[in-house]
């Protein structure tokens, strides 16, 4: 086979993988559960030729940007919460300090 026919072949086997097949396979991108699925599927199309190499590298390209910017969200979400429990441990503690500095002048009478 030449590869001019190669190429074409490559080419239909290719187009086979529509949007509506490659949703429907892949589905959700949510979690870091998907976003290995995704990867998987993806490996397996590129090794058995549904995609060019370059496809290939910028779908899994995409995934990783997405895993990292799912990263930061959860880290966001994190240093916003211990941020908050920093906050009312402080004003317990300054309740505290009041509550000791009131009993300790309560002591002195």
């Amino acid at each position: 086979m030449s590869g001019r026919a190669a190429g074409r072949v490559s080419g239909r086997v290719r187009r086979r993988l529509n949007t509506e097949r490659v949703t429907k396979e892949l589905g959700d991108l949510e979690t870091h559960r998907d976003a290995a699925r995704w990867l998987r599927t993806l490996v397996v199309w590129g090794a058995g030729g549904k995609m060019p190499g370059s496809v290939l590298l910028a779908c899994v390209q995409a995934v990783r940007t997405w895993k990292d910017l799912l990263e930061a969200e959860t880290t966001f979400e994190v240093v916003e919460a211990l941020r908050d429990d920093v906050r009312k441990l402080r004003e317990d503690r300054d309740k505290l300090a009041q509550e000791l500095e009131i009993a300790r002048l309560g002591c002195r009478e």
